[in-house]
């Protein structure tokens, strides 16, 4: 799937059986992103962050969430 949102294209895809939230393709850095409302819960940090660490590549990949850390 494909979105246009402020000048950015967005995909949403699959990395094997996970999914990614995001893809931005960038002629200067792609990014990923994945998107929970919290990962206070140490399974679902783990289920987050797997597609991300499943890539293998050096693009930033970002984990945005609603927690207050500190």
């Amino acid at each position: 799937m494909r979105i246009d949102r402020r000048h950015r294209t967005m995909h949403i895809g699959k990395v094997g059986s996970t999914e990614v939230d995001f893809y931005t393709p960038d002629p200067e850095s792609d990014h990923y992103y994945q998107v929970s409302l919290t990962v206070m819960d140490e399974k679902t940090l783990a289920r987050e962050l797997h597609p991300l660490q499943s890539i293998d590549d050096n693009h930033p990949k970002t984990l945005l969430t609603m927690d207050r850390i500190g």
